[in-house]
């Protein structure tokens, strides 16, 4: 990970109030690399208890909780490239 984007990241967590931060990569969130504060991980946790946690998908927890969407620009994408297969460290 490139630290520049994790030091954006913070920035970003200090300038605006919400539950979470999280970049997106032409829509999609990246929720791997994001930062979700105490706020949103108690209320995530009230969710589970009371059996309203629908589904356990990071993407899905991102929806529930007051989140700042921060777009990848072009030459921030190459650093969340997903290696899911041998064949995709070939790129690399």
């Amino acid at each position: 990970m490139e630290t520049g984007i994790l030091k954006q990241l913070l920035s970003h967590s200090k300038k605006q109030d919400a539950d979470a931060y999280v970049y997106t990569n032409d829509g999609p969130s990246e929720p791997l690399c994001s930062i979700y504060t105490a706020r949103s991980l108690s209320h995530i946790l009230q969710l589970l208890k009371t059996n309203q946690l629908l589904k356990h998908s990071l993407k899905y927890i991102l929806e529930q909780v007051n989140t700042v969407s921060i777009p990848l620009s072009p030459e921030q994408k190459k650093h969340f490239k997903n290696f899911n297969a041998d064949a995709d460290l070939s790129d690399l």
